[in-house]
């Protein structure tokens, strides 16, 4: 996936996923983009993020136990 230093106008710039299967998503999205699934965070709910070469590109969640 290549990188680059600003964006053309208009494109998207982050993506957010909400999904019944988070553990699902986490395996299938890093094995589709080899993106690195982050460790939930409880104190945002379970929110965790996707990274590429340590670069943050997409955000996720699902329902969360408290």
């Amino acid at each position: 996936m290549p990188t680059r230093e600003h964006a053309p106008l208009g494109s998207p710039c982050w993506t957010d996923l909400w999904t019944s299967d988070v553990e699902g998503s986490r395996t299938f999205y890093s094995e589709l983009f080899g993106w690195e699934a982050q460790e939930p965070s409880p104190e945002f709910g379970g929110y965790f993020m996707f990274t590429r070469q340590g670069i943050p590109v997409a955000g996720a969640m699902g329902e969360w136990a408290t």
